[in-house]
């Protein structure tokens, strides 16, 4: 196993409260998904 490093991303906060909070992790859901096949499951159950 090899040791995991720091995401290649920052974030920065803002003097504002926005509903952003909720959607900042999806892209990392989206990667996830598509490293585990979860589009090609999707798309030969769905279609």
């Amino acid at each position: 196993m090899t040791a995991q490093g720091v995401p290649p991303f920052e974030e920065k906060e803002q003097g504002r409260v926005t509903g952003l909070t909720a959607t900042v992790g999806f892209p990392a859901y989206l990667d996830l998904a598509q490293v585990g096949g979860m589009r090609d499951a999707i798309r030969r159950h769905v279609m």
